[in-house]
Protein backbone atom coordinates (compact mmCIF):
# COMPACT_ATOMS: atom_id res chain seq x y z
CA UNK A 1 0.00 0.00 0.00
CA UNK A 2 1.34 3.26 -0.93
CA UNK A 3 1.08 6.46 0.75
CA UNK A 4 -0.34 9.87 -0.44
CA UNK A 5 3.81 11.03 -0.42
CA UNK A 6 4.35 7.89 -2.73
CA UNK A 7 1.98 8.29 -5.21
CA UNK A 8 2.36 12.22 -5.06
CA UNK A 9 6.57 11.38 -6.22
CA UNK A 10 5.30 8.82 -9.05
CA UNK A 11 3.53 11.30 -10.61
CA UNK A 12 6.00 14.04 -10.64
CA UNK A 13 8.44 11.32 -12.43
CA UNK A 14 8.23 9.97 -15.92
CA UNK A 15 7.18 6.29 -16.87
CA UNK A 16 9.92 3.97 -16.41
CA UNK A 17 10.24 0.03 -16.22
CA UNK A 18 7.82 -0.23 -12.79
CA UNK A 19 5.34 2.99 -13.61
CA UNK A 20 2.96 3.51 -16.17
CA UNK A 21 0.28 6.14 -16.66
CA UNK A 22 -2.98 5.95 -18.19
CA UNK A 23 -5.51 8.67 -18.55
CA UNK A 24 -8.51 6.70 -18.32
CA UNK A 25 -9.88 3.26 -17.63
CA UNK A 26 -10.78 2.51 -21.32
CA UNK A 27 -7.41 2.74 -21.75
CA UNK A 28 -6.09 0.15 -19.77
CA UNK A 29 -5.29 -3.34 -21.63
CA UNK A 30 -4.93 -6.85 -20.37
CA UNK A 31 -1.84 -6.44 -22.06
CA UNK A 32 -0.94 -3.68 -19.63
CA UNK A 33 -1.27 -6.03 -16.65
CA UNK A 34 0.51 -9.19 -18.52
CA UNK A 35 3.79 -6.78 -19.07
CA UNK A 36 4.24 -6.32 -15.54
CA UNK A 37 2.73 -9.34 -14.29
CA UNK A 38 6.01 -11.01 -16.59
CA UNK A 39 8.57 -8.40 -14.83
CA UNK A 40 10.68 -9.76 -12.08
CA UNK A 41 9.39 -6.69 -9.99
CA UNK A 42 6.51 -5.99 -11.14
CA UNK A 43 4.89 -2.08 -11.62
CA UNK A 44 2.20 0.31 -10.86
CA UNK A 45 -0.44 1.84 -13.01
CA UNK A 46 -1.70 5.21 -12.41
CA UNK A 47 -4.97 5.89 -14.17
CA UNK A 48 -6.40 9.14 -14.10
CA UNK A 49 -2.64 10.87 -14.88
CA UNK A 50 -1.40 12.02 -18.34
CA UNK A 51 1.78 11.96 -19.63
CA UNK A 52 3.08 15.96 -19.40
CA UNK A 53 6.34 18.01 -19.10
CA UNK A 54 7.90 20.24 -16.06
CA UNK A 55 9.38 23.65 -17.27
CA UNK A 56 12.82 22.17 -17.34
CA UNK A 57 11.78 20.00 -19.98
CA UNK A 58 11.36 16.83 -17.83
CA UNK A 59 8.90 14.44 -18.20
CA UNK A 60 6.27 14.11 -15.72
CA UNK A 61 2.64 13.27 -14.73
CA UNK A 62 0.10 15.74 -14.52
CA UNK A 63 -3.33 14.70 -12.92
CA UNK A 64 -6.47 14.83 -14.56
CA UNK A 65 -8.56 12.71 -12.21
CA UNK A 66 -11.00 9.23 -13.22
CA UNK A 67 -14.27 7.93 -12.19
CA UNK A 68 -14.09 6.49 -9.32
CA UNK A 69 -16.88 4.12 -9.02
CA UNK A 70 -17.75 0.21 -8.32
CA UNK A 71 -18.49 -0.05 -12.34
CA UNK A 72 -14.99 1.07 -12.93
CA UNK A 73 -13.13 -1.22 -10.41
CA UNK A 74 -14.76 -4.31 -12.25
CA UNK A 75 -13.72 -3.51 -15.38
CA UNK A 76 -9.98 -3.36 -13.90
CA UNK A 77 -10.42 -6.61 -12.41
CA UNK A 78 -12.21 -8.00 -15.45
CA UNK A 79 -9.22 -7.53 -17.35
CA UNK A 80 -7.40 -8.86 -14.68
CA UNK A 81 -9.27 -11.83 -14.62
CA UNK A 82 -9.13 -12.30 -18.73
CA UNK A 83 -5.13 -12.90 -18.64
CA UNK A 84 -3.78 -16.62 -18.57
CA UNK A 85 -3.37 -17.04 -15.96
CA UNK A 86 -5.33 -14.58 -13.85
CA UNK A 87 -3.41 -11.71 -12.41
CA UNK A 88 -3.80 -10.78 -8.84
CA UNK A 89 -3.37 -7.18 -8.35
CA UNK A 90 -4.28 -4.44 -5.79
CA UNK A 91 -6.78 -1.91 -6.47
CA UNK A 92 -6.95 1.72 -4.50
CA UNK A 93 -8.16 5.16 -4.99
CA UNK A 94 -7.03 8.09 -4.07
CA UNK A 95 -7.78 12.28 -4.00
CA UNK A 96 -4.81 14.24 -5.18
CA UNK A 97 -5.43 17.84 -5.55
CA UNK A 98 -9.25 17.46 -5.61
CA UNK A 99 -9.17 14.97 -8.41
CA UNK A 100 -9.60 10.82 -7.87
CA UNK A 101 -7.12 8.73 -9.34
CA UNK A 102 -6.81 4.62 -9.49
CA UNK A 103 -3.52 2.91 -8.49
CA UNK A 104 -2.78 -0.57 -9.50
CA UNK A 105 -0.33 -2.16 -8.52
CA UNK A 106 0.71 -5.42 -10.06
CA UNK A 107 3.18 -7.97 -8.20
CA UNK A 108 5.47 -9.94 -10.18
CA UNK A 109 3.23 -13.01 -11.15
CA UNK A 110 3.81 -16.34 -9.91
CA UNK A 111 2.77 -18.28 -12.52
CA UNK A 112 4.85 -17.07 -14.84
CA UNK A 113 4.76 -16.18 -18.48
CA UNK A 114 1.06 -14.21 -18.37
CA UNK A 115 -0.82 -13.96 -21.66
CA UNK A 116 -3.51 -12.24 -22.95
CA UNK A 117 -7.02 -14.04 -23.47
CA UNK A 118 -5.70 -14.12 -27.41
CA UNK A 119 -2.96 -14.99 -26.67
CA UNK A 120 -0.29 -12.20 -26.35
CA UNK A 121 2.90 -12.59 -24.68
CA UNK A 122 4.56 -8.82 -23.29
CA UNK A 123 6.69 -7.68 -20.53
CA UNK A 124 7.72 -3.86 -19.63
CA UNK A 125 10.94 -2.62 -20.47
CA UNK A 126 12.39 0.37 -20.51
CA UNK A 127 9.10 2.51 -19.74
CA UNK A 128 7.30 0.85 -22.46
CA UNK A 129 5.82 -2.63 -23.13
CA UNK A 130 7.10 -5.25 -26.17
CA UNK A 131 6.78 -8.57 -26.94
CA UNK A 132 8.68 -11.41 -25.17
CA UNK A 133 11.08 -13.35 -27.68
CA UNK A 134 10.47 -17.14 -27.67
CA UNK A 135 14.06 -17.92 -25.46
CA UNK A 136 12.67 -15.61 -22.72
CA UNK A 137 9.38 -17.21 -22.90
CA UNK A 138 11.11 -19.84 -22.16
CA UNK A 139 13.41 -18.43 -19.66
CA UNK A 140 10.56 -17.37 -17.77
CA UNK A 141 8.67 -20.65 -17.95
CA UNK A 142 11.51 -22.63 -16.80
CA UNK A 143 12.54 -20.87 -13.92
CA UNK A 144 9.01 -20.38 -12.53
CA UNK A 145 8.73 -24.44 -13.28
CA UNK A 146 11.62 -24.88 -11.89
CA UNK A 147 11.50 -23.40 -8.25
CA UNK A 148 7.89 -25.28 -7.81
CA UNK A 149 9.39 -28.62 -8.68
CA UNK A 150 12.26 -27.65 -6.42
CA UNK A 151 10.17 -27.21 -3.72
CA UNK A 152 7.91 -30.12 -4.09
CA UNK A 153 10.86 -32.44 -4.98
CA UNK A 154 12.83 -31.79 -1.72
CA UNK A 155 9.87 -32.23 0.25
CA UNK A 156 9.36 -35.73 -0.55
CA UNK A 157 13.33 -36.35 -0.25
CA UNK A 158 13.37 -34.76 2.86
CA UNK A 159 11.09 -36.69 4.12
CA UNK A 160 12.80 -39.89 3.19
CA UNK A 161 15.79 -39.08 4.78
CA UNK A 162 14.45 -37.97 7.99
CA UNK A 163 12.32 -41.22 8.08
CA UNK A 164 14.18 -43.66 7.39
CA UNK A 165 14.14 -45.78 10.88
CA UNK A 166 9.79 -45.88 10.30
CA UNK A 167 8.29 -48.27 8.63
CA UNK A 168 8.61 -49.86 4.59
CA UNK A 169 5.06 -48.17 4.35
CA UNK A 170 6.40 -44.69 4.87
CA UNK A 171 8.83 -45.13 2.76
CA UNK A 172 6.46 -46.25 -0.04
CA UNK A 173 4.36 -43.62 0.21
CA UNK A 174 7.35 -41.01 0.04
CA UNK A 175 8.95 -42.44 -3.08
CA UNK A 176 5.70 -42.74 -4.65
CA UNK A 177 5.37 -38.56 -4.25
CA UNK A 178 8.67 -38.20 -5.74
CA UNK A 179 7.86 -40.48 -8.86
CA UNK A 180 4.63 -38.50 -9.07
CA UNK A 181 6.51 -35.31 -8.63
CA UNK A 182 8.48 -35.99 -11.69
CA UNK A 183 5.35 -37.26 -13.88
CA UNK A 184 3.45 -33.88 -13.34
CA UNK A 185 6.45 -32.09 -13.69
CA UNK A 186 6.59 -33.77 -17.17
CA UNK A 187 3.01 -33.38 -17.86
CA UNK A 188 3.06 -29.45 -17.14
CA UNK A 189 5.88 -28.71 -18.84
CA UNK A 190 4.98 -30.23 -22.52
CA UNK A 191 1.71 -28.59 -22.68
CA UNK A 192 3.27 -25.26 -21.70
CA UNK A 193 5.83 -25.42 -24.00
CA UNK A 194 3.65 -26.21 -26.65
CA UNK A 195 1.20 -23.06 -26.29
CA UNK A 196 4.60 -20.79 -26.15
CA UNK A 197 6.23 -22.28 -29.07
CA UNK A 198 3.00 -21.78 -31.19
CA UNK A 199 2.34 -17.90 -29.67
CA UNK A 200 6.19 -17.38 -29.81
CA UNK A 201 6.13 -18.22 -33.83
CA UNK A 202 3.97 -14.83 -34.15
CA UNK A 203 6.05 -12.72 -31.36
CA UNK A 204 7.84 -9.58 -32.83
CA UNK A 205 11.19 -11.26 -34.19
CA UNK A 206 12.27 -11.82 -37.53
CA UNK A 207 11.48 -15.80 -38.91
CA UNK A 208 15.18 -16.95 -38.56
CA UNK A 209 15.49 -15.53 -34.93
CA UNK A 210 12.19 -17.50 -33.73
CA UNK A 211 13.49 -20.80 -35.51
CA UNK A 212 16.73 -21.12 -33.57
CA UNK A 213 14.85 -19.94 -30.44
CA UNK A 214 12.40 -22.40 -30.55
CA UNK A 215 15.12 -25.46 -31.97
CA UNK A 216 17.22 -24.15 -28.74
CA UNK A 217 13.99 -24.42 -26.43
CA UNK A 218 13.58 -28.09 -27.41
CA UNK A 219 16.91 -29.20 -26.95
CA UNK A 220 16.91 -27.37 -23.90
CA UNK A 221 13.76 -29.54 -22.81
CA UNK A 222 15.59 -32.76 -24.15
CA UNK A 223 18.07 -32.50 -21.15
CA UNK A 224 16.61 -31.42 -18.69
CA UNK A 225 14.02 -34.78 -19.48
CA UNK A 226 16.57 -36.75 -19.85
CA UNK A 227 17.63 -36.55 -16.23
CA UNK A 228 14.16 -36.27 -14.81
CA UNK A 229 12.99 -39.62 -16.84
CA UNK A 230 16.38 -42.02 -15.90
CA UNK A 231 15.67 -40.69 -12.31
CA UNK A 232 12.02 -41.71 -12.32
CA UNK A 233 13.18 -45.06 -13.57
CA UNK A 234 15.44 -45.68 -10.91
CA UNK A 235 13.08 -44.56 -8.16
CA UNK A 236 12.07 -48.13 -7.89
CA UNK A 237 15.60 -49.03 -7.33
CA UNK A 238 16.37 -46.71 -4.38
CA UNK A 239 12.69 -47.79 -2.65
CA UNK A 240 14.54 -51.29 -2.53
CA UNK A 241 17.61 -50.37 -0.94
CA UNK A 242 15.77 -47.64 1.59
CA UNK A 243 14.21 -50.64 2.80
CA UNK A 244 17.30 -52.55 3.56
CA UNK A 245 19.68 -49.65 4.48
CA UNK A 246 19.21 -47.07 7.11
CA UNK A 247 22.28 -44.77 6.77
CA UNK A 248 24.00 -42.26 4.91
CA UNK A 249 26.67 -44.60 3.21
CA UNK A 250 23.79 -46.47 1.65
CA UNK A 251 22.38 -42.89 0.01
CA UNK A 252 25.82 -43.08 -1.25
CA UNK A 253 25.75 -45.60 -2.92
CA UNK A 254 22.09 -45.09 -4.56
CA UNK A 255 23.84 -42.09 -5.87
CA UNK A 256 26.64 -44.43 -7.47
CA UNK A 257 24.07 -46.37 -8.96
CA UNK A 258 22.37 -43.62 -10.79
CA UNK A 259 25.40 -42.22 -11.29
CA UNK A 260 26.74 -45.44 -13.07
CA UNK A 261 23.12 -46.24 -15.16
CA UNK A 262 23.12 -42.41 -16.32
CA UNK A 263 26.97 -43.27 -17.82
CA UNK A 264 26.28 -46.23 -19.36
CA UNK A 265 23.09 -44.84 -21.31
CA UNK A 266 25.15 -42.17 -23.09
CA UNK A 267 28.60 -44.28 -23.61
CA UNK A 268 26.41 -47.39 -24.87
CA UNK A 269 24.83 -44.95 -27.25
CA UNK A 270 28.20 -43.16 -27.83
CA UNK A 271 26.39 -40.15 -27.49
CA UNK A 272 27.89 -36.79 -26.23
CA UNK A 273 28.58 -36.48 -22.67
CA UNK A 274 28.90 -32.35 -22.10
CA UNK A 275 29.72 -30.55 -18.82
CA UNK A 276 26.42 -29.19 -19.52
CA UNK A 277 24.86 -32.95 -19.08
CA UNK A 278 27.51 -33.16 -16.21
CA UNK A 279 26.34 -30.17 -14.00
CA UNK A 280 22.61 -30.38 -14.71
CA UNK A 281 22.51 -34.24 -13.67
CA UNK A 282 24.78 -33.57 -10.58
CA UNK A 283 22.69 -30.15 -9.70
CA UNK A 284 19.61 -32.91 -10.02
CA UNK A 285 21.57 -35.42 -7.48
CA UNK A 286 21.52 -32.80 -5.43
CA UNK A 287 18.11 -32.15 -5.13
CA UNK A 288 17.79 -35.68 -4.63
CA UNK A 289 19.93 -36.42 -1.97
CA UNK A 290 20.08 -32.84 -0.06
CA UNK A 291 21.93 -34.46 2.99
CA UNK A 292 25.13 -35.34 0.96
CA UNK A 293 27.50 -32.61 -0.12
CA UNK A 294 28.04 -31.77 -3.24
CA UNK A 295 31.61 -32.74 -2.95
CA UNK A 296 30.67 -36.24 -1.88
CA UNK A 297 28.58 -36.47 -5.26
CA UNK A 298 30.78 -35.39 -7.50
CA UNK A 299 33.48 -37.80 -6.14
CA UNK A 300 31.16 -40.44 -7.00
CA UNK A 301 30.65 -39.01 -10.26
CA UNK A 302 34.55 -39.19 -11.01
CA UNK A 303 34.74 -42.38 -9.08
CA UNK A 304 32.01 -43.97 -11.28
CA UNK A 305 33.45 -42.73 -14.89
CA UNK A 306 36.93 -44.10 -13.94
CA UNK A 307 35.46 -47.26 -13.37
CA UNK A 308 33.21 -47.40 -16.41
CA UNK A 309 35.70 -46.30 -18.33
CA UNK A 310 38.24 -48.45 -17.67
CA UNK A 311 36.18 -51.84 -17.40
CA UNK A 312 35.58 -51.11 -21.58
Amino acid sequence: MFSKEDIVKMINSEENKEIEFKESISGLKAEDIVAFANSKSGGVILIGVRDGAASDGRQIGSIIGCKVNDSARLTILDKAQSCRPAVNLNITSHGIDGKNIYVIEIPGGEYKPYCTEGGTYRIRADGRKRSLYPNELLSLFMESEREKFIMSFKDATTSIETQLEKTRTIIVEETSKMASTLTNFKETVYPTLDSIESSASSAESSSDNVENAITSIENNIKDIWSVLSLSLHILPSIRSKLDKEHNKDSLELIVTEITEKYLHKYIDNEESLTDKKIKDHIFFLRILFPSLSEKVIIDVWNRSLKKIIGSR
